[in-house]
């Protein structure tokens, strides 16, 4: 028997905005880590795709400067 599908984007998206909206997120990130962080329209659209045929919207984007900075976005 196999398992029904599940869309992993809509399941993590839905976990997580029942946590933090994505303004919340945005401010905490921004605050703690010592990279870049990016939720504007344009840089989420720039890391949504690679050299593939694939392409996910991500919620936003954080470029660590730090291991630490890595840790905390994870």
């Amino acid at each position: 028997m196999n398992a029904p599908a599940i869309d992993r984007r809509a399941f993590l998206a839905g976990s997580l905005q029942t946590r933090f909206s994505q303004s919340q997120l945005a401010s905490r990130l921004r605050r703690e880590v010592q990279g870049d962080v990016y939720f504007d329209e344009a840089s989420r659209g720039r890391y949504s795709t690679d050299a593939s045929i694939y392409q996910i919207m991500p919620i936003g984007v954080v470029v660590p400067k730090t291991p630490l900075d890595l840790r905390i976005a994870l």
